[in-house]
């Protein structure tokens, strides 16, 4: 299968050739509204399992360059045959397809469940109470600490001749209002990236990761700089830090209420699930469909030793 194609340059025009068999095809089938076996192209065949060539071309992206769709077509034709012929050989040499099918079995179960779960979990995460948040702020807030340092201020990148760069670099050490403006109309024609965060605490691994310097103590270098510049490729990274939290801070309510929505979200997923399963369960049991041995599905409890000599 290596030798698909012996030539790139045929083989680009004969998987275009083909491609315009198989849209043709498929355009005239559609007409007729009747199915195309007879004038489907195959691929190859194992056994009796064939790969048509319409097959392939349809998980293949239009308007990708002759040489990536031609590898994409041998990929997908190798993929597909190595799965045939390997399961093949593998059925007929493999002692425990019994426990295989089993696998099989619980991981179409698994799928199907999960996604019926999904549609469920979907339903119960669409809205957050902002007062329960800000309630349990009030109570939490003291123990929810940053792991990180929080910044507040600007990020700028810009190439380094970029005439602007000297109007940049004042306006960002004094970013009021006036300079903010004058900078964003006027300054940012050459540049490569800006991110306005005076409003908002980021992580300050979030900015970091934007320059190409290894910033080793984050605290250490949060409290004695305020406005950050290093060069690199041609570029020129500037930073302004308007406003920090060191490590351990408490975390202010406005960048707490993230995690904390987050954590309300699950719990109700959770609560929901919890619920809705044990619905099923009893809805099973009155109709007969479930029935309880020493575990009560419902319930969720086993059996005690009273109720089994009872029974």
């Amino acid at each position: 299968m290596h030798s698909l194609m012996r030539s790139s340059k045929a083989a680009i025009l004969y998987l275009a050739f083909l491609a315009s068999i198989a849209a043709g095809t498929a355009a005239g089938c559609h007409r007729d509204s009747e199915p195309h076996t007879q004038s489907r192209i195959p691929v190859v065949t194992v056994g009796d399992t064939t790969l048509w060539l319409e097959t392939v071309l349809q998980d293949i992206p239009r308007g990708l360059p002759k040489q990536d769709s031609l590898e994409m077509f041998r990929g997908i034709v190798e993929t597909w045959l190595r799965r045939q012929v390997v399961l093949d050989i593998a059925a007929k040499n493999i002692g425990d397809m019994d426990q295989i099918d089993r696998m099989v079995e619980n991981y179409r179960a698994d799928l199907i469940m999960n996604r019926y779960l999904s549609l469920i979990d979907d339903g119960a995460s669409k809205t957050v109470d902002r007062k329960a948040i800000e309630r349990y702020y009030r109570q939490h807030g003291d123990s929810m600490l940053t792991e990180e340092p929080l910044v507040k201020g600007i990020f700028l990148k810009t190439h380094a001749s970029d005439i602007a760069l000297p109007q940049m670099r004042a306006s960002m050490k004094k970013p009021d209002s006036k300079a903010i403006e004058n900078l964003e109309r006027n300054g940012l024609r050459q540049a490569v990236q800006y991110e306005y965060f005076m409003e908002q605490w980021l992580p300050w691994h979030e900015v970091a990761d934007l320059v190409p310097y290894r910033f080793f103590d984050a605290d250490a270098f949060l409290e004695s700089t305020r406005d950050f510049e290093t060069e690199y490729g041609g570029s020129v990274y500037l930073i302004h830090i308007s406003e920090y939290l060191p490590t351990g801070s408490k975390m202010p309510e406005e960048y707490a209420r993230g995690r904390i929505r987050q954590q309300m979200l699950l719990t109700t997923v959770v609560k929901n699930r919890e619920n809705v399963m044990t619905g099923i369960y009893r809805k099973a049991m009155d109709e007969g469909r479930l029935k309880a041995g020493i575990y009560d599905p419902a319930t969720g409890k086993l059996k005690s030793a009273e109720d089994l000599r009872q029974n």
